[in-house]
């Protein structure tokens, strides 16, 4: 997807406590190169909604950062969550 796709798309979105993408936002655990860019819009959708968790892979590592109160988690190969409710 380009970034308007993704905008377009999150445009009304609703919140959700877990949000899994393929993509990472854009500017955190993203990389410098056009193929592993982030997407803004899924910063601009965890700055206004705070999801509880935002999973993501593409950028082939594991890492984790928090915004806010939303844990975001790249994903690399596998990787095993509980979520209690």
């Amino acid at each position: 997807y380009e970034q308007a796709e993704v905008q377009e798309m999150l445009g009304s979105f609703p919140r959700v406590d877990v949000f899994v993408s393929h993509n990472s936002p854009r500017h955190i655990h993203d990389k410098e190169d056009q193929i592993h860019y982030g997407f803004e819009e899924l910063g601009a959708y965890i700055t206004a909604k705070q999801p509880w968790i935002f999973l993501h892979g593409h950028q082939h590592v594991n890492c984790e950062t928090v915004v806010g109160t939303t844990r975001i988690l790249c994903v690399y190969g596998y990787r095993v969550l509980e979520i209690a409710v």
